[in-house]
């Protein structure tokens, strides 16, 4: 399995699915944990679980343009794009997404992700855009 994550300031089911492959990263401003299956079965459903929080000091913008846009290679289908209002949870101390996906295909799929969220001390907030990939195997 491998993950990919750029962080940067962009101006500022037939089965069960196999565990969940859990990844956490983030930086001084704030931690990320990444959730999704590792594989899935032809016609199973998951869930790439996403959720945000803030370091000490710091909070998330409820204002700033927050989505979460994925794109898919190989025989995976997900939402093309997850606005604010279908967070499962936006608010000052978290952003929690939650993903539907679908196998579709056999063979290694990859879903790219990018996380828009607004980043802030006191009054001053930041829009930070991180970049992540996960591969799930579809038998």
């Amino acid at each position: 399995m491998r993950i990919a994550l750029i962080a940067s300031l962009a101006a500022l089911a037939c089965s069960s699915p196999e565990l969940p492959a859990a990844d956490e990263f983030g930086d001084r401003r704030y931690s990320v944990a990444l959730e999704a299956p590792s594989a899935l079965s032809v016609g199973q459903a998951g869930s790439l679980d996403l959720a945000v929080r803030p370091k000490a000091g710091r909070h998330l913008s409820t204002e700033f343009p927050t989505r979460l846009e994925l794109r898919t290679d190989g025989g995976i289908t997900a939402p093309g794009r997850l606005e604010k209002s279908e967070a499962k949870r936006l608010d000052e101390k978290a952003i929690d997404y939650a993903a539907p996906l679908h196998a579709e295909a056999p063979g290694k799929a990859t879903i790219h992700g990018t996380l828009q969220v607004g980043v802030c001390t006191g009054d001053l907030c930041e829009r930070v855009e991180l970049h992540f990939e996960r591969e799930v195997q579809v038998r």
